[in-house]
Formats: structure tokens, C-alpha cells, sequence
């Protein structure tokens, strides 16, 4: 039976196989899960057998494929919910009678434990407990003025502005509350909400607009607390000084506008700045753009750090023979404990469609592919916007010869691998291709394809705008530039941070409130759950390319996580491990039984006897290379790093925390 409203939904898309993962996300939208009379209209509209429209809907673990259960409560198991208390809010929870699922990472690291609230106004909660949050009582209207005699109209005069930076977590925490206490209590105010700035441990953060060289006063606040902090920050009478030592201790290049602008106001956008490098860019040729960027030395954002300008080059190269280049911007972002990506296009849209024309320009594409992860909600409607804003600005679209697309990914960690970008905006299953060929010689339907992250291409604006010589003032001479890392975990001041490449662990941290010297931390995750684990005596080393210690840790997309005794050392690397385990999309051997054994003889290694304990680390010893070296994708070859680095540097803790056999971490 035909789903009703659905054919009114597909009708506007081309029936074509490419249209898969958007209309599977058409579906799973109106019906709440993808049923099965549902799949087959999809398959009899775009061409696509049942059974192989079947398979590409598995392939992705947001889409449910029964209906989602009422009233239940998702709690965030990701490394960074685990530390801040979820084990005991999945219990409380439990015990006061909620229906609870487990649920892998929600991306808002910084402002844990998180919940997912189906019942709740506000779904996703940040600092969550057991009991639901106070309703909030917004201020009362004031009262309508009494009738006043027909005047001559006269020049509007701008309203006082206060800025309220709230991106996802800062609404996590209640930003809808406080935006509406203001509003209703102070009319004469003009309140802008703008993305956030990075602290998002602070919550919600009100700021005077910024005016000159200075750094605007900020408040934390509250809905409670709201409209006496924009009374205060209007008569310049204060600042909160956690929030100055925050933002002070950065350089803010890339999150310069975070925080200043109205995301969807394309004006304020333009007045700040943007478009400006790329202006400079439609005056010089396409390959004077590469010239200079190699010249810069930028290398990628997202975990390789592959220089920009050999990528580039490799899909110029390849035009000959496979045609027009196409760009595809990875924005999936599917790491636990990462959210750089999120932070700068809720904060920032612009930056993101400026860099993609800069380099479309210099790759010479005329289609662009903005593949944003499916929980990225408030990232995709403000991107929406601004393409929108720029299309009609002749920026982008046909009087530019550049088409830019997004599409909404549906989950998996193996979603953010680059080859399985490709294949989803194909309409495939969301697995790895076998390489070679490389995408920038034959990538999207056999085209020279460029896949750049987002944190890359938002370096370019500036980079254009200011000069080779600006860029390389920070960072080093083989990483110059900035870094964005998202920080989060047992810190005072968790959040998303700009650093210099070259900056220390213990800069990061101090960022984070939390100087080495008054360091009660036991360790960081360094690079995610496929990164390593760093120990205090390794604070001192700095970020870049590559290995940042022998024993496993990396940059990668700059996720740090820190942690106390809070949770024991072994379990933190249980966690990983079984994540990685879980997240396999099952194409390659090594990687599909490799993970979940590597998972299983960790916890032989933490629970057993000595002689289980010795056969436990020949497993582990014989595992680690196999997926190492065999796996298809980065994600299988990176998930040893966990357990090699806390066995390097950690080993004895871990055979010290042993406890009763341990069932493996679920979601």
C-alpha cells in the first residue's frame, strides 16, 4: 500500500539512482522509519530493485526500519557522557520507571552527560540528570501602549543589540528559554541569536555586538538570570572573567566570526568580511589559486593532513582523461568527541560556501557536493540558507557555472571515510571502494573528485583575502595555520578551540582551565576512538601531522578528550575499542572479525586469571598487526591505536583494574 504523501515528496526528484539517500531520508521523515511499502515506492521510482535499495537502507544506522518506541530516553555511551556520569543516568533513569535506549555519540561532547529526550520540549538535553528540567516562565509581555495621535513617521533608529551565541549545545542547555525570557521581557532590545563561540561549557553566552579591535563582553546565562545580565552588559558594568581567559588565551582566525554575526543574514556576513577572498580569487587565474595555496602550505583538516595543492593538482591532472572535476566537502563528521565542523558552519555558514568556490575556482569543478552527517540538523539549515543567500547573490548557481548540493548522511563512524562519501551520494551502500584508483583521478561516476573537509576549505577565504605571508605567521613551517579542537571531558572549560599547529597538549588543556601544573588528570584521548591515549608526562608534545606519540596517538580531526580517575582507566579503553568493533561496516575480514576479537581479548585481558591474561595478549599482539595492515579503510587500520598506546603507556593499570567479566559497551 502506498505510503500517503510520499509520492508528493519524490515527485521533484530526478529519478535517478544518485536520489537514494534523499529519498530514503523523504520517507524515514514522514513515516517516522523506513517501512517496507514505503521502499518499494522508492525502488519502482528511481529504478532500484527492492532487494538493492534494501541493502543501502541497512547500510545506515540512523534509519529505523520499525517504528520508534514512545517515551523513551536516549543516553549518550560515547567516551565524554561515560566521564561526565551517564552510567548512573542511565540507572537513575531507569530506576524512577523511563524506557531508556543506549545511544552512540550526539556530538554535544562539551556540555555531557547528554540525553535524547523523545517526551521532552526540548529532546536534546545537555547536563542532564534524572529529573526532567523546570519548565521556564518567560517574562511577561509588557502591556500595549496606550493610543497615540497619527504622527509624521521618522527615521527608524537602531534598537540596542545584544548577540546570543547559541549553536546546538548552547540550545542543549536552553537557549530557546533564554531567547524568549529576553524578548518578551526587554522589546526594545534587539536580540540576535548567532552561533556559538566555543564556549560551550559556559552554556548559552550573551555579548554586546563587537565594535572595534576589542573583544566583546560576554555573561553566561540562564533564563533565569538572562535579563539582568543584558542589563548589565548594556551598562558595561561587567565580565565574566572565566569566559575572557577562554577566548583571550586564542587566536581566533577561522572562529573570528563565531559568535559576531547573524548566521543567516548574508549582510552581516558580507560586512564582516566575507566574499572578499574570493573576489580576489575570480581576479587571478586557477592555477595562480593552487600556486599560492601550495605556497602556504596548507594541508588538510580532517585527520590526514594531506597537502591541499597535491590533491588538487592530482584531479587536474586526471581531467584529460575522466573529465570535469567534481568537489565533495566532508562534513559527516561522525567521530565520538568531534565537532569542529558543526561549530563552524552554525556559526559561520559563509566562510564554508566562500571556501568551496575559491576552490571549485582553482580545481575548475562546476558541481559541488556538501555532504553534511544526518544529526547535524541546525548545521544543514543554516548551510540550506546561506547556498540559498548565495545563489541569489550570483555567488554560486548557474551565473557562476557552480552547482552546490547537499546531501544528509545517515550515520556510521564509516560514513566519514572518504571513498564511502562517494559511494553514498552515488546511491550505494555505505562502504569502502578499493583504491586505486585514487577519487581525484576517478571518483563520483568516474570523475576527477576532490574531497575536502570543512575545517580545509574554511581556511581558504582568509588564506586568499590576507596573504601567504598572514597565514604562515602561526603554526609551524611544515603545518602552518591554525587547528580547531573540539575539548571535552573532565575539564572546567570544555568546547570548541582555535590553537596554533605546534601548540603543546598542555596548551590545549590550559584552554580547557586546566593548567599542567594543577593537572588532577590521568590521561587524554588524543585523535578519537581510533586516536591514542596520552599520559601526563606527555603533555609536552606538540600537535601536527602524523603521530604525536610513537605509541599511537594522532591529531586526526582534533578530538581531545581528558580524563580523571573518574572512570577506570580500563573500561575508557573498552569503550573505544568496543566502538570500534561496532562501527565496521562488515566488507573487509580483518577488519569485521579483527575488531570485535581485538574488543574481546581486552576483556579477557581485564577480567581473567594470569594464564587467560597471557593468551589474552598473544591475541591481542597477533590482532593488532593483522588490522593494521589489512584493512580496507582508515577505520580498521586505526583501531588498534587505543589499545597500543594504553598498553605502552598504561599497561600495568590495566591488568590492575580487574573486576568481574565485563559484557561488551552497547549503544
Amino acid at each position: 500500500m502506498p505510503i500517503d504523501g510520499l509520492h508528493d515528496r519524490l515527485a521533484p526528484l530526478p529519478r535517478e539512482r544518485a536520489q537514494a539517500l534523499p529519498a530514503l531520508h523523504l520517507l524515514h521523515d514522514l513515516a517516522g522509519y523506513l517501512p517496507p511499502d514505503g521502499l518499494e515506492q522508492i525502488g519502482r521510482w528511481l529504478h532500484i530493485p527492492n532487494s538493492d535499495l534494501y541493502a543501502v537502507a541497512t547500510s545506515y544506522t540512523e534509519f529505523r526500519s520499525h517504528p520508534a518506541e514512545p517515551d523513551v530516553v536516549g543516553v549518550c555511551r560515547g567516551l565524554s557522557c561515560r566521564l561526565a556520569g551517564s552510567d548512573a543516568l542511565l540507572a537513575g533513569l531507569r530506576t524512577a520507571g523511563r524506557r531508556v535506549k543506549e545511544r552512540e555519540c550526539l556530538f554535544a561532547c562539551a556540555v555531557a552527560p547528554v540525553i535524547d529526550d523523545s517526551a521532552a520540549v526540548q529532546p536534546l538535553r545537555g547536563h542532564a540528570s534524572v529529573a526532567p528540567p523546570a519548565p521556564s516562565s518567560p517574562a511577561p509581555a509588557p502591556p500595549d501602549p496606550s493610543p497615540t495621535p497619527a504622527r509624521t513617521p521618522t527615521p527608524e533608529i537602531a534598537r540596542p543589540r545584544l548577540n546570543l551565541h547559541a549553536g546546538s549545545m548552547a540550545h542543549a542547555l536552553g537557549a530557546a528559554a533564554v531567547l524568549d525570557t529576553l524578548r518578551h521581557a526587554l522589546p526594545d532590545l534587539d536580540i540576535v541569536e548567532t552561533g556559538g563561540d566555543g564556549a560551550a561549557w559556559a552554556g548559552p553566552v550573551l555579548a554586546l555586538p563587537h565594535q572595534g579591535p576589542s573583544r566583546p563582553a560576554a555573561l553566561p546565562v540562564t533564563a533565569a538570570t538572562a535579563v539582568d545580565a543584558a542589563r548589565a552588559l548594556l551598562s558595561h558594568s561587567t565580565e565574566d572573567a572565566g569566559l575572557a581567559a577562554f577566548f583571550d588565551a586564542q587566536p581566533r582566525r577561522l572562529l573570528a566570526r563565531a559568535g559576531q554575526i547573524d548566521p543567516t543574514s548574508f549582510d552581516e556576513a558580507r560586512a564582516a568580511g566575507a566574499y572578499v577572498g574570493l573576489k580576489n580569487a575570480l581576479s587571478i587565474i586557477p592555477e595562480a589559486i593552487v600556486d599560492l595555496v601550495e605556497a602556504s602550505g596548507l594541508r588538510g583538516r580532517g585527520g590526514a593532513y594531506f597537502p591541499v595543492h597535491l590533491k588538487w593538482r592530482s584531479a587536474i591532472d586526471a581531467v584529460a582523461r575522466n573529465g570535469t572535476p567534481i568537489l565533495v566537502i566532508n562534513a559527516e563528521e561522525g567521530e565520538p568527541g568531534v565537532f569542529k565542523d558543526r561549530g563552524l558552519m552554525e556559526a559561520d555558514p559563509h566562510r564554508l560556501v566562500e571556501g568551496i568556490a575559491i576552490a571549485a575556482r582553482a580545481i575548475g569543478a562546476d558541481t559541488a557536493y556538501l555532504y553534511i552527517n544526518g544529526q547535524a540538523a541546525l548545521s544543514a539549515e543554516r548551510m540550506d540558507i546561506a547556498l540559498g543567500q548565495a545563489e541569489q547573490s550570483g555567488i554560486t548557481g548557474p551565473s557562476a557555472n557552480l552547482d552546490i548540493h547537499i546531501r544528509r548522511g545517515a550515520g556510521g563512524y564509516v560514513c566519514g571515510e572518504e571513498t564511502v562519501i562517494l559511494e553514498s551520494i552515488e546511491g550505494r551502500r555505505a562502504v569502502p571502494r578499493l583504491r586505486p584508483p585514487f577519487p581525484t583521478e576517478s571518483g563520483l561516476w568516474g570523475r576527477p573528485t576532490v574531497i575536502n573537509n570543512v575545517e580545509t576549505l574554511c581556511n581558504l577565504p582568509d588564506l586568499l583575502r590576507f596573504g601567504v605571508d598572514w597565514f604562515r605567521q602561526l603554526g609551524t613551517d611544515d603545518a602552518p595555520g591554525t587547528k580547531l579542537i573540539s575539548l571535552s571531558g573532565t575539564l572546567p572549560r570544555p568546547g570548541l578551540i582555535e590553537v596554533p599547529m605546534g601548540a603543546t597538549v598542555a596548551d590545549i588543556l590550559g584552554i580547557g582551565g586546566l593548567p599542567t601544573a594543577a593537572s588532577t588528570l590521568t590521561g587524554v584521548v588524543a585523535g578519537g576512538p581510533s586516536g591514542g591515549l596520552l599520559p601526563p608526562h606527555r603533555f609536552d608534545v606538540a600537535i601536527g601531522p602524523g603521530l604525536i606519540d610513537e605509541a599511537g596517538a594522532v591529531l586526526g580531526s582534533g578530538g581531545f578528550v581528558a580524563f580523571d580517575g573518574t572512570l577506570p582507566l580500563a573500561e575508557i579503553v573498552q569503550v573505544e575499542a568496543d566502538y570500534n568493533a561496532r562501527e565496521s561496516c562488515g566488507k573487509c575480514t580483518p577488519c569485521r572479525e579483527g575488531g570485535e576479537r581485538l574488543a574481546d581479548a581486552l576483556r579477557r585481558l581485564r577480567a581473567g586469571d594470569a594464564s587467560v591474561r597471557v593468551a589474552a595478549r598473544h591475541d591481542i599482539d597477533e590482532l593488532i598487526p593483522l588490522l593494521r595492515d589489512a584493512s580496507l579503510c582508515g577505520l580498521g587500520q586505526m583501531a588498534p591505536a587505543p589499545v597500543t598506546s594504553a598498553l605502552a603507556h598504561f599497561e600495568s593499570a590495566l591488568i590492575a583494574q580487574q573486576k568481574a567479566p565485563i559484557p561488551e559497551t552497547s549503544a
